[in-house]
């Protein structure tokens, strides 16, 4: 299950009960993760197209984030930046997530679509 927030809610208001930012703490995440992500925001193309400038699907709306709830209650919370980055989708562009049911051998899942507005 997921839901598409719109952009009138507090960021300050995430009730997500896992932190999806790095913990600098973790040893995996300052050995192995730091390094990268700081690498791939400073990037050029990073800055100029991936700041969380994202819409909802009727294109007039700012994306709030993604909700995604889990089996037992859990959520985890991305805020319009973060949606950007984790799914590689550029600013300007439209925003919308499916749930995806339980098929035969494949899990249930989320497929979180977008929509380049730079043509």
């Amino acid at each position: 299950m997921s839901a598409i927030r719109n952009s009138n809610l507090r960021p300050d208001a995430r009730p997500s009960k896992y932190n999806v930012s790095m913990n600098p703490n973790d040893p995996f995440d300052r050995d192995n993760l730091s390094a990268a992500e700081t690498l791939l925001t400073e990037h050029e193309i990073a800055r100029e197209f991936f700041q969380g400038e994202l819409y909802q699907r009727e294109g007039i709306s700012r994306l709030g984030g993604i909700e995604i709830r889990q089996p037992g209650g859990a959520t985890v919370d991305l805020d319009e930046s973060e949606t950007g980055k984790l799914f590689m989708i550029p600013d300007g562009s439209t925003v919308w997530a499916l749930t995806l049911r339980e098929h035969d051998e494949a899990p249930a899942g989320l497929d979180v679509m977008s929509n380049s507005g730079r043509g």
